[in-house]
């Protein structure tokens, strides 16, 4: 479960509860996209208010589909509020100028988006709110939040205590036709809320131009957020890249020496790009080492993280032939050969995966090290 979520403020009972739970857990183990949906527990639990268990997952897979969510996939909640912030000064500018006067917490409407206005609104207000939800995605959170700002401006520009007194305003906002009325009427566009979003998203990541010819930029964006947390503060830099340097393992280990952690990256043939993050420097060794932050993941054609799943300690090793092997127990999650030209993928005891490439066998045509600084 996300470290956000909670029960509380849904109002289920017992059997609603073990339904929520048993719905989640299938939802996480079967479908990939699951885990990068910050707001999934939340629209399980409205959802089993007006259906059933089954009904429920066959909604959930349905909306998962819907282009109006799928864009929205993979992005860090700490994006949302900062983007609403901007479009406030668009659309709300007096309140806007007023909230960066303050000094507010950039994150003051985080939970608005990661928890669908649950536990913060009057129930009643939020299920219509869910309704807009369905019909339209993130953007009419966006709608009705600017709508809300726009509704209670006059107090909140009055206030020198702005979350406190956007907190009351909230416990007691039960005029829903109002506030929806108001946020049907602000012409924000997808293309400009996805903008907004990107923009400062983007602000946070490594400048891509000198990384990697292999990623996109939101693929970059979505590998950065498998990355641990405390590797994130420190600075991107490329080790090794197979059309500069050649396919050889010899050069790609001499051009990473002792650093670490490091970033694998590999497109194959079928233009599927998949890779490990490795928890240990590229040298010779007889026996696995690295430890359980080693990840193997998979961007294309659909982002997936597989982590530790403490089965096993077989992280990474690149043996004596040499070769480049990650995840063990029931087959390699990863293993390329000495020319970085062939591999093959198993499923791992180490990380549960699926093969990565799909099929077991593939064809490099790039390969990329990305390390840390």
């Amino acid at each position: 479960m996300p470290p956000h979520f909670s029960f509380e403020g849904h109002y289920l009972n017992e059997k609603g509860l073990d339904g929520a739970t048993r719905l989640l857990w299938v939802l996480y183990k079967v479908r990939d996209e699951a885990s990068s949906v910050f707001y999934l527990p939340d629209l399980v639990c409205l959802l089993l208010h007006f259906m059933s268990e089954e009904e429920g997952y066959c909604c959930v897979v349905k909306l998962l589909e819907k282009p109006s969510f799928v864009k929205y996939f993979y992005l860090d909640t700490s994006f949302l509020s900062p983007a609403l912030q901007g479009l406030a000064q668009i659309y709300v500018p007096e309140l806007g100028d007023r909230v960066n006067q303050l000094d507010v917490d950039k994150n003051f409407a985080e939970h608005w988006f990661s928890r669908l206005f649950v536990g913060l609104l009057p129930f009643q207000t939020t299920l219509r709110i869910f309704d807009c939800f369905i019909a339209e995605g993130l953007k009419a959170l966006f709608k009705i939040s600017l709508a809300f700002l726009h509704k209670y401006s006059t107090p909140l520009l009055k206030s020198t205590r702005f979350q406190d007194t956007l907190t009351d305003l909230m416990k007691s906002c039960e005029d829903t036709d109002d506030l929806l009325q108001l946020a049907f009427e602000i012409p924000l566009k997808s293309d400009e809320l996805l903008t907004s979003i990107k923009l400062i998203r983007d602000a946070t990541l490594p400048p891509l131009e000198s990384l990697s010819v292999i990623l996109t930029q939101d693929q970059l964006a979505i590998l950065w957020t498998f990355v641990p947390p405390r590797y994130r503060i420190q600075q991107l830099k490329l080790l090794y890249c197979s059309s500069k340097h050649g396919f050889n393992l010899n050069i790609m280990m001499n051009r990473c020496k002792k650093s670490m952690p490091l970033i694998l990256i590999i497109k194959t043939k079928e233009n599927n790009i998949f890779g490990a993050f490795i928890t240990s420097t590229m040298e010779k060794t007889a026996n696995y080492v690295g430890s359980g932050e080693t990840f193997l993941y998979r961007l294309f054609p659909s982002p997936k993280k597989w982590g530790w799943t403490g089965k096993n300690n077989y992280f990474f090793m690149l043996d004596m032939k040499p070769s480049i092997i990650v995840g063990g127990g029931g087959g390699y999650g990863l293993w390329i050969d000495d020319e970085l030209d062939q591999g093959y993928s198993d499923r791992s005891e180490t990380f549960g995966n699926s093969p990565l490439n799909g099929e077991r066998e593939f064809r490099c045509v790039q390969v990329e090290i990305l390390g840390f600084e």
